[in-house]
């Protein structure tokens, strides 16, 4: 829906509703293991309405699919874009990995798709994402906190889906 990234305002929304949706999955002690752009239903007119979902994804831009490939689909992302304990060390998925996995969803929204097509690339990335962008994507600190925050290498310092509701990033970022 947005090949060349979303604005802020519906990046912050998609982001929202997915993170809404992870804390019910939390809460009953499930996690989704998916969470990714393919698996966030969009609507592109009013009433926005948006769901987490688990299977493939119905593409308005047919003209983005014609294209080259410059990036893997959602099912190969989800396996190299998982989390570190689960890409390196083949743990199981946790709810941090699923967090992890919404700083990946963050950063596709953001750039309008990723431009890696393995670990090494993606990995550049993620420290373009959280250092080198001087004013962060968007200039909004608040969206560049936010992706380091879920980013983390360590699993233990990322923050639960509970704590993601009340970051600045939403609470600055959705009218």
């Amino acid at each position: 829906m947005y090949p060349r990234g979303a604005n802020l305002s519906a990046l912050a929304y998609a982001l929202y509703i997915t993170v809404d949706a992870l804390v019910s999955i939390h809460q009953n002690n499930l996690v989704h293991g998916q969470v990714d752009v393919g698996h966030i239903y969009m609507q592109s007119h009013p009433p926005f309405d948006n769901k987490l979902g688990f299977g493939a994804t119905v593409y308005d831009d047919i003209e983005a699919l014609k294209a080259e490939p410059n990036s893997l689909s959602a099912h190969d992302t989800c396996t190299w874009a998982a989390a570190p304990e689960v890409y390196y060390n083949n743990y199981p998925h946790t709810s941090a990995s699923d967090i992890w996995q919404v700083g990946i969803t963050a950063l596709e929204l953001a750039l309008g798709k990723l431009w890696a097509k393995n670990r090494e690339e993606l990995n550049a990335v993620i420290i373009a994402a959280i250092v080198d962008w001087e004013h962060g994507l968007f200039g909004n600190a608040d969206f560049q906190i936010f992706i380091k925050d879920c980013l983390h290498q360590d699993p233990d310092m990322r923050p639960t889906s509970e704590q993601l509701m009340q970051h600045e990033f939403f609470k600055n970022s959705i009218n």
